[in-house]
């Protein structure tokens, strides 16, 4: 778990280094990897309550929202936040801009680049918007994982930014 939140924490930060350069190509990187940031964690949301259910079996039978978590386990990001909404993880208030937000970042990747004037300003409205989620997310557990893999997953991540910011200051 350790490893994966520092995969999304690597991704947001790589998006705040796009956002700091105020220009709309590098708002648009940042405003994608702050959207797959937060996909990534309404996904784990689903993905731990999933485990939790079919942990104890009298959690399992009782459990109401069965359709909304394998929906949530899937691919649609509406699921997701609707999920994680149900599951009290997102207020209203969150689940509906991040809504709006993944929105517009759909019409970024797949229809190229829009609202340049005021793509800055949404990139880092999802950002701030997304620190915020990410910092009320509490994962069901933190742990490192076990083996030779997860030594050398641990070591890249305690060297990526390093090795990052060196590679930056290069240009």
């Amino acid at each position: 778990m350790i490893l994966f939140l520092a995969g999304v924490l690597e991704q947001m930060d790589l998006a705040l280094e796009h956002l700091s350069k105020d220009e709309v190509h590098n708002a648009r990187f940042a405003l994608m990897l702050t959207d797959n940031a937060v996909e990534l964690i309404l996904h784990q949301i689903a993905k731990d309550q999933a485990d939790r259910v079919k942990s104890f079996h009298h959690v399992e039978r009782d459990y109401t929202r069965k359709e909304e978590l394998t929906a949530a386990l899937g691919k649609s990001f509406d699921a997701k936040v609707r999920f994680a909404r149900l599951e009290g993880k997102l207020s209203d208030e969150f689940a509906q801009t991040i809504n709006l937000l993944h929105a517009y970042r759909n019409e970024l990747y797949h229809v190229g680049l829009q609202h340049e004037p005021i793509l800055q300003g949404l990139a880092e409205l999802y950002f701030d918007t997304a620190c915020r989620f990410l910092a009320d997310h509490t994962p069901r557990g933190l742990y490192w994982g076990l083996g030779a893999e997860a030594a050398g997953a641990r070591e890249e991540v305690l060297h990526s930014r390093t090795r990052r910011a060196r590679d930056f200051r290069r240009f």
